[in-house]
C-alpha cells in the first residue's frame, strides 16, 4: 500500500496519456442511422430489457450490413414467423433520420485487449446486478460486443484529448457536512484538475455527481456526462439539473434507449460502469467493500486499468472499507490522498446579509433555571437536508465546494442563518390555504422529548432544542393566535381570516394537539423585538460559542439549556 501523501508536496499531477479517443470509436453515419432505426422499431413493437436490446444491436454490427434496407430483410430472415410491419419500420426510418440530425450519434466500446481464448467464456458472476443486466462483456479488438452494452448512444464530440478524471463515492446522507473528510478531498482535487486543463467524467442523480458539475460549470472545464436516461431525453433537454443548458458538456452519452426497459439500479450500474471504462484517473472517495461501486472498479482494474487517486479517512468503518482495499490490491495503480485542513476556496465563515445589526453577546448570560418559560412562546430551528428553501440547487453545491459553514444546514445552522437575516420568515408549507405563518409553541425546550419524533422521510427530527424564546405578550401584540385543532369540516366554518389557525386534528390518526401551536400570520422582524423580551437557546457551552462565532453576535441574549434539558 502506498504511503498517505503529503498534499504539501503531492503535486497530483494528471495522467499525460489520455485514451478516450481510442476508447469509443464512432460509426459510419450508414451504421449510426441503422442502429438508430433497428431502436426506434424495437420500441414501437415492445420494449425490451437492456440485454436483450444490445445483443440485437451487436448482432446487427456483426452481421456486416449496413443500410437500413439490408436492415429490414436481415430482420425478415431473423424472424421470419413474426410480424415485421413495414408501416412501422418506414415510421422507424424516419425517426431515426431526425434523431441524427438532431445530433445523436452511435460508437461502440473498445474494452479490449483480450486472447481469443479469454473472450470464448463470458465473466461469471461480477457486478452483482439484478436479472434486468448483464454479468460482463466480451470484446474482441475490432469486433463490437453481443453483451450489454454493445453500443452507446451520444451527442457531441470523441476528439478532446485531456485527461478526464471521474469521481466515485459510495451513497452518503443527505445530512452532509462541509468538513466532512470526503467533501474536503473533493474540493481539494477538483480544484486541481481546472488548474491543470482536465476535464471531468460525471452523471446526474447522486450529490456527489452534481458536485462535480457544478465545479466544472464554475471553472469552466471541460464535462462529459454518462447518463442513464434515454437519448430521446437529452435531445429533450430533460433532466439536466441547474442550467446545465447553460455550460452543455461537451459530450452526453448514454446506453439507453426508448426501446429499452431495465430496473432503475440496473440503469445506476451501467452509468457507473460507464463512467469508470471512460476515465483516465479515478478519484476514489469513499467507496463500500463489496458493494456495486467497488465491484465495478475492481473488474476495470483487473481488466485495464486506470490511474487512481484514492482518499484514505483516519478512520477505517464500512463506508470506506473498499478504499483501502483498492489500495492493497492495486498498488501500482492506486495512490493515497490525504488533503490540507482547509482546502481552495474554503470561506471559513458565514455569509451575512447586513441586514441585521450585529451586538456583543453579553458575558452575563440568563441562566436556564432564571427563565420563567411560562411567560415566553417558541420557535424551533430545524436541521434542512439539501438547498434551503428558495435556495436554487447550484447555489447549494457552491456552498458546499466553497466550504460555508452554515452550507451544513444544522439545525444550528439554521438558527445562525435567521440570525444573519434578522428575520423570522413565514411559511404555508405545512398550512391549509396559501396564508404564511410562523409556527411557535407554548412547549419550553425542557419538555421536547415528549413531543418530538424522529421524521426518516425529512431525515430530521421535528424539535430539536435550538431556537428562540419570544415574550408572549409581545407576539400577541405582533398577532400570534393559538391553533384551532379540529375535523376537516371545522375549516370551513371559520371565518377566512382566522383560517390561517387551523390544524387537522383526527385521533388516532391524525393528532398534533399535544404540540400546543400558536401561529403568526407574518414574518417576525427580530430587530423590532425589544432586546429585554427575548433570547436564544442552544443546547451546551459549545453551540453557543460556535453560535457567536458564526454570527459575529446575536440579536438576543444567548441561553444555554442543561445538560438534562
Amino acid at each position: 500500500m502506498s504511503a498517505r501523501m503529503n498534499p504539501l508536496s503531492l503535486s497530483l499531477k494528471l495522467p499525460t496519456a489520455t485514451r478516450l479517443p481510442n476508447r469509443l470509436t464512432a460509426l459510419s453515419e450508414e451504421l449510426s442511422g441503422s442502429i438508430l432505426t433497428l431502436s426506434a422499431y424495437i420500441e414501437k413493437k415492445q420494449r425490451w430489457k437492456g440485454p436483450d436490446a444490445h445483443r440485437m444491436f451487436g448482432e446487427w454490427l456483426q452481421s456486416g450490413f449496413a443500410s437500413k434496407r439490408d436492415l429490414s430483410v436481415w430482420l425478415k430472415e431473423k424472424y421470419p414467423l413474426g410480424s415485421i410491419h413495414g408501416k412501422h419500420f418506414d415510421e422507424a426510418r424516419a425517426l431515426a433520420d431526425r434523431w441524427r440530425q438532431g445530433g445523436v450519434r452511435v460508437a461502440v466500446p473498445f474494452k479490449g485487449p483480450l486472447t481469443r481464448d479469454q473472450a470464448s467464456v463470458p465473466p461469471q458472476g461480477g457486478l452483482g446486478l439484478d436479472d434486468d443486466s448483464a454479468a460482463g462483456e466480451v470484446t474482441l479488438p475490432g469486433v463490437p460486443s453481443l453483451l450489454c452494452p454493445a453500443v452507446y448512444f451520444l451527442k457531441g464530440s470523441l476528439r478532446r484529448d485531456i485527461p478526464w478524471v471521474a469521481v466515485f463515492n459510495s451513497r452518503k446522507s443527505k445530512n452532509v457536512l462541509p468538513n466532512d473528510g470526503w467533501l474536503k478531498a473533493l474540493r481539494f482535487v477538483l480544484t486541481r484538475v481546472a488548474e491543470q486543463g482536465g476535464g471531468i467524467a460525471s452523471s446526474l442523480g447522486t450529490l456527489t455527481y452534481d458536485l462535480a458539475i457544478a465545479q466544472a460549470q464554475r471553472s469552466r472545464s471541460p464535462l462529459i456526462l454518462a447518463t442513464s436516461r434515454a437519448f430521446e431525453e437529452l435531445l429533450e433537454g430533460k433532466g439536466f439539473p441547474f442550467g446545465l443548458e447553460d455550460c452543455y458538456p461537451e459530450l452526453v452519452l448514454t446506453c439507453s434507449t426508448g426501446a429499452i426497459r431495465c430496473s432503475r439500479s440496473a440503469r445506476m450500474v451501467c452509468r457507473d460502469r460507464t463512467l469508470a471504462f471512460l476515465a483516465d484517473l479515478h478519484l476514489v472517495l469513499e467507496i463500500r467493500s463489496g458493494g456495486n461501486l467497488w465491484d465495478i472498479l475492481e473488474a476495470q482494474q483487473a481488466r485495464q486499468p486506470r490511474r487512481q487517486w484514492v482518499y484514505l479517512p483516519r478512520a477505517k468503518n464500512a463506508g470506506n472499507e473498499g478504499s483501502f482495499d483498492l489500495l492493497r490490491k492495486f498498488p501500482d495503480w492506486s495512490h493515497s490522498v490525504s488533503i490540507p485542513d482547509k482546502g481552495p476556496g474554503e470561506t471559513g465563515r458565514a455569509s451575512n446579509s447586513g441586514s441585521l445589526p450585529l451586538s456583543s453577546i453579553s458575558s452575563a448570560l440568563p441562566a436556564a433555571d432564571e427563565i420563567p418559560w411560562a411567560d415566553y412562546l417558541y420557535h424551533y430551528a430545524r436541521a434542512c437536508s439539501g438547498p434551503w428553501p428558495g435556495q436554487a440547487h447550484r447555489d447549494y453545491l457552491l456552498s458546499l465546494l466553497d466550504g460555508d459553514p452554515l452550507s451544513g444546514h444544522t439545525a444550528l445552522d439554521t438558527l445562525a442563518r435567521i440570525i444573519l437575516e434578522g428575520r423570522i420568515r413565514a411559511g404555508s408549507k405545512l398550512v391549509r390555504g396559501d396564508r404564511a405563518v410562523v409556527s411557535w409553541t407554548s412547549r419550553p425546550p425542557f419538555e421536547l422529548e415528549s413531543i418530538r419524533k424522529w421524521s426518516p422521510g425529512l431525515i430530521r427530527w421535528t424539535f430539536e432544542p435550538y431556537g428562540f424564546g419570544v415574550s408572549r405578550k409581545e407576539l400577541r401584540k405582533r398577532g400570534v393566535m393559538p391553533t384551532i385543532y379540529g375535523r376537516p369540516e371545522v375549516y370551513e366554518r371559520l371565518h377566512p381570516s382566522e383560517r390561517f389557525r387551523f390544524q387537522r386534528h383526527e385521533p388516532e390518526r391524525c393528532s398534533w394537539k399535544h404540540e400546543r401551536e400558536w401561529r403568526l400570520p407574518e414574518d417576525l422582524d427580530l430587530r423590532d423585538v425589544p432586546r429585554d423580551l427575548g433570547f436564544v437557546f442552544v443546547p451546551g457551552r459549545k453551540d453557543g460559542k460556535r453560535l457567536e462565532a458564526l454570527t459575529g453576535g446575536c440579536c438576543f441574549p444567548i441561553v444555554t439549556l442543561s445538560p438534562a434539558a
